[in-house]
Order: structure tokens, then sequence, then C-alpha cells
């Protein structure tokens, strides 16, 4: 909050010390369970607010091998800055495959084999018909 333009709310310039917004911490490569460590370092980001004095983003590189990767990034950022989609797109867009450097990461899709007789379909028509109906005669 901007107390020069009467308490409004407004963009600040930020000047942003990294040392302040991503962490490293020192951690057993041994460690019994990686995988319920990083569970357990996820949950405890949850229950911390965010410093309101500064950028509202931090970076938590946690070089731990995992039974999905060799180590990981846990980027937290407020919902203010931004909703989930336009930030897995900007996230998206600022990485490369390491396979391919030039190429773009894929994202996996479920494939789901969609029937038209048990898709729902005409069910869903029904029920759009019928709540218009009951929405009309109760108003």
């Amino acid at each position: 909050m901007d107390d020069k333009k009467g308490g409004k709310m407004s963009w600040i310039r930020a000047t942003v010390d990294l040392e302040n917004h991503v962490f490293v911490p020192d951690l057993d490569p041994n460690m019994d369970s990686p995988d319920g460590f990083v569970e357990d370092y996820i949950y405890d980001l949850t229950k911390t607010s965010m410093d309101l004095s500064k950028p509202l983003w931090d970076l938590h590189i946690l070089n731990v091998k995992t039974s999905e990767a060799n180590a990981l990034s846990i980027f937290r950022i407020h919902h203010s800055i931004g909703d989930g989609a336009s930030l897995i797109s900007l996230l998206l867009a600022c990485t490369r495959k390491t396979s391919d450097p030039e190429a773009l990461p894929s994202v996996p899709t479920k494939n789901r084999a969609r029937n038209s007789s048990t898709s729902g379909g005409f069910l869903r028509v029904l029920l759009t018909i019928w709540s218009m109906f009951f929405r009309f005669i109760n108003t």
C-alpha cells in the first residue's frame, strides 16, 4: 500500500534481493525417505504466510533424489500475482526440455475416449432445460 496515494493499493517498484527469495537448504543426500521429506517440506511451506514487505514469491531448490527426480524446485507465488493457468503458461514458456534445449516442455495429458452414447450429452441437455424451466417459473 502506498501512503503517498492516500492509502490506496498500487504497484510499487521493488528491489529484489535474491538472498531473500531463493532458498537452497543443506540436505542429507542419503536420507531415509526423500519423497516423504519433500511432502513435509511443501506442507510446512503451506503453513507459513508470505512476507508482505517484499515481492510475493520465493524459490526453494531441494537437491535431494526422489523417486521421480534427481532434484526439484518449489516455486511459491502469491495468488495476487496471477492465477494458476497464467502462471503455468509463464513457467512452461521459460523452461526447455533437458533432452532438447530448443524444445518447449511437453505436458502429459489424460486421453479419454468419448463415446457419444455414454458421454451424458443427452442427459446434460435435459438437465439444462429442466433447470431453465424452474428458473423461469420461480422468477
